[in-house]
């Protein structure tokens, strides 16, 4: 069995986050307990229930008010003790047991103790079922657990588990009462959620945004924060604001002390106005373009390849992203554990699209310039979020270079994507990405068997992704892992773009707020000066 309190990947693999967050809490000053933080995000969350969405948001909101059984160090990546004090893994990855600390309750007075746990699990997997969505995944070999004491418990798995340990340490995992289990996934939804988080959550609307409210009773800080004690703010509030000017304008005048999603236009000029700005990379896979296999064109997959060379992500960062973007290197974003760079498989070179569409039959052109095979125009559709619309105008623009019509189709905001458009996949091409800090990732997201995003009948995929999970030597797991990439990039499901950069905007007079390993608000350790 190996025993752990704290586990890292070795060799400096998990650095998930940039210098430039390492140093956004550095703050010497003496907290000060007490105030209102008000935060103006930039989406209305569909669903606070961090088990059924994956949205920035709503999880902004629920990873202050929900539980883990363990937590992630939001520098070093290290997994580190929260509701479980300590734990053991056979040699397998086949058997998880948490040693839970004694002292924790639900915010309605329930314990926290190895039935809890089990129920929690029996819930994600029989009664929310696929709407749990990335838990639910998490736990596809789920076998049952064994309670072997009230505070001690065994989860078993029917395969290799590789991915666990940190899969339960995200907010996907999170932990709640009996009264909260026994509502419907609609009823979570609207925040009908009793977890034991330092906040509890008071009110929320997808209109109006969430109140979060300091649990006051709170002792059981995770071990990587730097707050050992209950919060310090007594409440925060999360307001609704999707224009960027709103939100730049919210900070500027005071009414509210954090934003989310600084636009690009304004970053300049609020660090010149004394604002400071935290930048994270999410880690997981790039912000890129996702790829129908079973669409009439791009079930070919030489025009798949073809699109993997027409973007200049330099270019395209630069006209549109912040300065602290980067252009992705492969499918992986290249600080997750066992990421491989693929920028030569991926590299600007439009004569090479050209070329692979000439080799595909779409030799010909219309007057326009429109590539045509049989009469028919080289003519695909790209689905989007509309703050995404410059992205996709740039990539509209350099798709008719190389003879591609590209029309453009805005999801409203709002839209519940999983079930409506990803699942049952009413889509040709959509802008997507995946955030997570472990490679497994690239099951959850690819995996025939899972979310399944290309929508393609990938034997070999489906058969090395669940091999990837048998691995006890990380050096084996990442040679798999690698395979797989370049298999993704050989088969052409994806367009990586870059990695999503999360700019937060805050006043100076905020401290302590340092995103965690997802780049999700962590605000426990935040504090206001009076």
């Amino acid at each position: 069995m190996k025993a752990s309190t704290s586990i890292s990947f070795v060799g400096g693999l998990l650095a998930l986050l940039p210098a430039a967050l390492a140093h956004a809490s550095g703050d010497e000053a003496k907290p000060v307990s007490g105030g209102t933080l008000k935060v103006a995000v930039h989406e209305a969350p569909v669903c606070v229930d961090p088990i059924q969405i994956t949205n920035f948001t709503p999880l902004n909101i629920a990873r202050n008010f929900a539980i883990s059984l363990t937590d992630q160090d939001p520098i070093t990546g290290d997994v580190k003790p929260w509701a479980a004090e300590r734990w053991e893994i056979n040699g397998d990855a086949t058997e998880y047991t948490y040693h839970l600390r004694k002292d924790i309750t639900y915010a309605d007075g329930q314990k926290l103790d190895a039935k809890s746990v089990q129920a929690n699990l029996e819930n994600i997997r029989n009664k929310i079922g696929p709407k749990a969505n990335r838990p639910y995944n998490y736990l596809s070999y789920y076998a049952g657990s064994d309670i072997v004491d009230d505070h001690t418990i065994k989860i078993k798995f029917s395969h290799p588990a590789g991915h666990f340990l940190t899969a339960a340490s995200s907010a996907w995992l999170a932990l709640y009462s009996d009264a909260t289990l026994a509502r419907s996934a609609e009823e979570r939804c609207a925040g009908n959620l009793v977890s034991a988080g330092p906040f509890n959550l008071v009110k929320y609307s997808q209109l109006e945004g969430a109140t979060l409210e300091r649990r006051e009773d709170y002792v059981w800080p995770s071990a990587s924060s730097t707050n050992q004690g209950k919060p310090y703010l007594k409440k925060i509030e999360f307001i609704i604001a999707p224009e960027d000017n709103v939100r730049t304008g919210l900070l500027q005048s005071g009414e509210v002390q954090l934003v989310t999603n600084v636009n690009v236009a304004d970053q300049s000029s609020l660090e010149a106005s004394g604002f400071v700005l935290q930048a994270g990379r999410n880690p997981g896979t790039p912000f890129g373009v996702q790829f129908n296999v079973k669409t009439p064109i791009l079930s070919d997959i030489k025009v798949r390849q073809a699109l993997l060379h027409f973007i200049d992500r330099q270019e395209m960062i630069a006209a549109l992203e912040s300065p602290k973007a980067i252009p992705a290197t492969g499918v992986l974003v290249s600080t997750v554990p066992g990421a491989i760079d693929q920028s030569k498989d991926i590299a600007y070179d439009p004569a090479l699209s050209n070329k692979i569409l000439d080799e595909a039959g779409w030799a010909t052109r219309d007057a326009a310039g429109i590539r045509t095979k049989d009469g028919k125009p080289l003519r695909l559709t790209l689905s989007g979020y509309g703050n995404y619309r410059g992205q996709a105008e740039y990539i509209q623009q350099a798709a008719k270079k190389i003879g591609i019509d590209l029309a453009l189709e805005t999801i409203p905001d709002g839209s519940d994507i999983i079930n409506n458009i990803l699942n049952p996949h009413k889509f040709e091409a959509i802008f997507g990405n995946a955030t997570e800090a472990d490679p497994d990732v690239l099951r959850s997201y690819f995996g025939p068997e899972q979310r399944n995003v290309p929508n393609s009948d990938d034997e070999w995929l489906k058969k090395a992704l669940i091999e990837q999970l048998a691995f006890s030597k990380l050096e084996d797991r990442f040679a798999k892992i690698a395979e797989i990439q370049k298999h993704i990039v050989e088969q052409a499901y994806t367009l990586p773009l870059y990695p999503v950069t999360q700019v937060l905007g805050r006043d100076a007079k905020l401290h302590g707020a340092l995103p965690d390993v997802l780049v999700r608000l962590r605000l426990e350790a935040a504090w206001l000066e009076q």
